[in-house]
């Protein structure tokens, strides 16, 4: 979504603001075991979500232009493989393994923890067909913001009119070491 508004300020000959922050979070979640028969099950699943926003202000011979702008996006994954031939006590057992991990996987991607006394126990349970599993769950965060700005003023003249900008003087702005030099 964007919006654009039009105001006027004197005495100001340039102006410009940025501002822009970023998060995104992205779950991911193996689940790799083997039965007693030898069989091998890899299981995973992943999300993502981020959240951008940014808005820009430019104000140019006393005439203001802003910019806002958001984009939300999400993405998730899942995947599946089986190296061997499951028998119904196995598929049931693994069945019960997903179930019992999930509210484990749950609470670690929602608050951050991880109860290892019931992850323990729903492992134990699964262990009349499942001879190994491991259990890998990932939560990253990043979040990012920035703040940029440029500005130019100047006094207005006799009849209160403010000059008008002279392009070379911005072009030479872009060329300051950033401390601006009147």
């Amino acid at each position: 979504k964007m919006e654009v508004q039009t105001a006027t300020q004197p005495n100001i000959l340039y102006d410009h603001r940025a501002t822009e922050a970023q998060v995104g979070v992205q779950n991911t979640g193996d689940l790799s075991l083997r039965t007693r028969e030898g069989d091998l099950v890899n299981l995973s699943f992943g999300n993502e979500f981020q959240f951008a926003q940014s808005q820009q202000e430019t104000v140019e011979n006393g005439v203001v232009t802003q910019e806002i702008s958001t984009v939300a996006q999400a993405a998730a994954r899942y995947s599946l493989s089986v190296e061997g031939d499951l028998n119904e006590d196995e598929l049931a057992a693994i069945q019960a393994l997903a179930e019992g991990i999930q509210p484990i996987a749950e609470e670690f991607f929602l608050n951050g923890e991880f109860d290892f006394d019931e992850a323990s126990e729903t492992l134990r349970a699964s262990f009349s067909q499942i001879q190994e599993v491991e259990l890998r769950l990932e939560r990253t965060i990043a979040a990012t913001f920035a703040f940029e700005q440029t500005q130019v003023t100047g006094p207005s003249n006799e009849e209160g009119v403010v000059p008008e900008i002279d392009p070379a003087a911005l072009n030479e702005l872009g060329n300051s070491d950033g401390f601006l030099n009147f």
